[in-house]
């Protein structure tokens, strides 16, 4: 559509909102690089790219949590770095510089305002690797109903769309901002883990309907992503994070509702078996 009317928002998330967002990345004192800002270490493995790109740089940044940090070891051994060595041993007619935008804890949400800045660093490729960081925050998504039927998959492709987008704008406009039935959650501007906290272990309990909101979000959050790199001309590859069940038990165990005393005693019984 001419001059990008309708095009589908790039920017606003539909769930939450922060109460703050600071850059990742600050130049450096000397004015030719980029780092990680200081107060985003608590949060993220120092890394550096310069300002000016050379004629033949080819610059990528990888998103994600800590395992794309290079948590439990260090970021020199994570797979942006071996990425960054076997790069420059292929291709050494090129300047590679690989940087990583793994950020302890960091759910996808968190990741969608790091690539839009990183938008303007001239990248070459994005790498996106989340998914392990999604239950870690207190959101609500109360309002959520479940759209899993035909008709709610047409109405996600729609809302998608120019002609929804432009339909939807004329509409807000004529009844007023102020009147969404979705009142998002607003998070603190760095992580807030809840099991930080003393009793957030109990917090965590099955809800199905909390579930399929984090599963919605979260795809919403991938196609954002993918969407503002489209638009921007970058490529961008999706990674599904490593899964390791068999030396990883849930670190939570409860019984569904309703179980009588005789059901508990049964399971109780049968896992020490299984333990013996």
């Amino acid at each position: 559509m001419a001059f990008g009317w309708g095009a589908p928002p790039l920017h606003g998330d539909r769930f939450v909102g922060f109460s703050d967002i600071h850059p990742l990345f600050l130049r450096s004192d000397d004015g030719t690089g980029y780092r990680i800002a200081p107060s985003r270490r608590k949060f993220f493995a120092p890394d550096s790219f310069s300002v000016q790109k050379p004629a033949n740089g080819r610059r990528i940044f990888c998103f994600g949590g800590s395992t794309v940090q290079g948590r439990p070891f260090s970021s020199d051994t994570s797979f942006v770095k071996w990425l960054q060595l076997a790069l420059q041993h292929v291709d050494a007619d090129h300047s590679w510089e690989v940087v990583n935008c793994g950020g302890i804890s960091y759910a996808s949400y968190r990741l969608v305002p790091l690539l839009q800045e990183c938008l303007g660093y001239d990248p070459d490729l994005f790498v996106i690797c989340t998914g392990h960081n999604e239950f870690l925050e207190e959101r609500s998504y109360s309002y959520i109903r479940d759209d899993s039927s035909v008709a709610g998959s047409i109405l996600r492709a729609a809302h998608r769309s120019r002609a929804f987008t432009l339909l939807n704008s004329a509409v807000t406009t004529l009844r007023g901002n102020d009147d969404s039935p979705i009142e998002r959650s607003v998070l603190p501007d760095e992580v807030s883990v809840l099991l930080d906290y003393q009793g957030g272990l109990a917090v965590y309990r099955r809800d199905d309907r909390w579930r399929t909101g984090v599963v919605r979000h979260f795809e919403d959050n991938l196609r954002r992503m993918l969407d503002l790199a489209a638009a921007h001309g970058v490529p961008a590859i999706l990674m599904q994070p490593s899964s390791n069940l068999r030396d990883c038990p849930p670190f939570k165990s409860e019984h569904r509702s309703g179980l009588t005393s005789d059901e508990r005693m049964q399971i109780s019984g049968l896992r020490s078996k299984a333990r013996e």
